[in-house]
């Protein structure tokens, strides 16, 4: 690959978009992310995955009609299972509540209080503790289920 003179290193939003759709055609299974202008690899999700995301919308749900952990509800959820999380970029982009269920670590951490850098507030719970999401998500989470996730 060679540098084109006068151009940046850097992918712009676009040219990273168009490249992701040429790779998915070529590979179902290859997930590229862009995080801070540089292009990676995102590891694909296992089963548990979306065990864990549909456990925590329906506590979502029943909590609160209408929540369905969308971004643009003020909640972005990620399950980390040798992967890359990224708050920083959340953080950046002002989303409120950032929630990382790291299975490898058997913990979560609910990032808040975003100042348009990092997150100000990060708490940690072990799973089997209890943790409060903070508004505009407003509940308190039971991690015990949690457990039956843990490789």
């Amino acid at each position: 690959m060679s540098v084109v003179e006068g151009r940046s290193s850097v992918l712009t939003q676009d040219e990273f978009e168009d490249l992701a759709r040429h790779a998915i055609r070529a590979n179902e299974a290859l997930r590229l992310e862009f995080v801070n202008g540089k292009m990676g690899i995102k590891a694909a999700p296992d089963g548990d995955h979306g065990r864990i995301i549909a456990w925590l919308m329906q506590i979502c749900i029943q909590s609160q009609p209408g929540m369905w952990l969308f971004p643009e509800q003020g909640l972005r959820v990620e399950t980390y299972h040798k992967g890359n999380a990224r708050p920083r970029a959340y953080a950046e982009s002002g989303l409120p509540v950032y929630l990382l269920i790291d299975r490898d670590a058997c913990e979560v951490k609910v990032h808040s209080q975003p100042d348009g850098v990092r997150y100000e507030q990060v708490t940690t719970v072990s799973f089997g503790k209890s943790v409060v999401l903070p508004d505009p998500v407003g509940i308190e989470l039971d991690t015990e289920p949690l457990k039956d996730w843990v490789h």
